[in-house]
């Protein structure tokens, strides 16, 4: 009778962290990005550079010289801030359990 008890509260146990581990792991998670437009102006050799970062990441460049900064032809389309790759270093599991042993 005992065995069974103790088998019955590790199955309790094991069914409570389970649901404890979907609660956590179910929440939505978003990045934190900005509200509005960021602009910035590059000024190089008399030409003018304006880029547009919109809040979802794409860029937007227009280009114009120093008399007339809307010479260009309009804002061109240069790519998202967020995609492409990832840089990361090459480690071993002996670097990552040195980190810790410090």
């Amino acid at each position: 009778m005992k065995h069974f008890m103790f088998l019955s509260i590790g199955v309790l146990c094991l069914a409570i962290a389970v649901l404890i581990g979907f609660y956590v792991g179910s929440q939505r998670v978003e990045a934190q990005t900005p509200t509005g437009t960021l602009f910035f102006v590059n000024m190089n050799a008399g030409w003018h550079y304006y880029y547009a970062i919109l809040p979802n990441g794409d860029i937007y460049v227009n280009v114009g010289n120093s008399g007339n900064p809307a010479v260009g032809q309009g804002a061109s389309y240069c790519g998202n801030f967020w995609s492409g790759q990832v840089a990361t270093e090459k480690s071993t599991w002996g670097t990552v359990k040195g980190q810790f042993n410090k």
